[in-house]
């Protein structure tokens, strides 16, 4: 299962004032971050009978998010359905995309926590971000190879050298060249070869020489199968995305992210 970001661990152990909701709400905090998912979920829910609403932190309290701290707690403890009722009502509350701490958790769980529909999982193949029915190339061959010499001038990769040969970083470039470019289809057979031979995303990651990129390949992976019309593929990508923690708030591009996201759920259970 997924683990807790390690700062919001630190952020869930601080305190929050005594009695009432707040003190079952940081009980409850505290519970998740130790993996006693029953325990939370008891505590939210005393919380929530105490105060339903979500709100943002005031006078050094923390952000107040019942509903989605409940929805991963019965995530964790395996309750499929309860997580996603109350997943529905945090974000009806629309209280969690201005939080901080709210939009991490969102975006780590919620494909996640949505996955768990048996209208969307009733066939695991569908999902798998590498098996898809192919589309249609867009540019033509000669178009796709100005690029692909463009970026092997980049790369400081000779012309001579086999597809089956090139590294991940050329792949990886490629892909992201031939989506600007107007070509998912192309740029989404680069960028799983890319992820075949590198699987770990990582930011500011060294290429060669001194040139580094900011290696995404599950978000862009998305990105070009939504293009594509392939939702299930799409949110299976953005299971990895998250997985591999590829993006936090504080990252460039994230809303963009987010954006996303929100789109393949609509999309996937439309």
């Amino acid at each position: 299962m997924n683990q807790l970001p390690a700062f919001l661990l630190l952020t869930f152990s601080l305190a929050a004032t005594a009695g009432g909701w707040d003190d079952d709400y940081r009980y409850g905090l505290e519970s998740l971050e130790r993996g006693q998912y029953q325990a939370a979920i008891g505590a939210f829910t005393k919380a929530i009978e105490g105060n339903p609403q979500a709100s943002l932190a005031t006078n050094g309290k923390l952000d107040y998010l019942p509903y989605l701290n409940l929805a991963v707690a019965y995530h964790q403890a395996g309750a499929n359905d309860q997580a996603r009722e109350a997943l529905r009502e945090s974000g009806q509350q629309g209280v969690v995309a201005r939080s901080f701490m709210g939009r991490n958790l969102w975006d780590r769980y919620a494909l996640a926590i949505m996955a768990t529909d048996e209208q969307m999982v009733a066939d695991t193949s569908q999902g798998d971000y590498r098996e898809f029915e192919r589309s249609d190339y867009t540019l033509s061959g000669q178009e796709a190879r100005q690029i692909r010499t463009q970026v092997l001038r980049r790369c400081a990769l000779s012309e001579k050298i086999a597809s089956d040969n090139l590294p991940w970083y050329f792949h990886y470039e490629y892909g992201l060249e031939l989506m600007e470019a107007g070509d998912p289809q192309r740029a989404l057979d680069e960028l799983i070869l890319a992820a075949n031979l590198r699987e770990d995303s990582k930011r500011n990651s060294r290429m060669y020489g001194m040139w580094f990129t900011n290696y995404l390949p599950y978000y862009q992976i998305a990105q070009a199968h939504s293009k594509l019309g392939n939702w299930r593929c799409a949110m299976d990508a953005m299971r990895l995305s998250a997985q591999q923690d590829e993006f936090s708030p504080v990252d460039p591009g994230y809303q963009e992210y987010s954006d996303l996201q929100k789109l393949i759920m609509r999309q996937a259970e439309g």
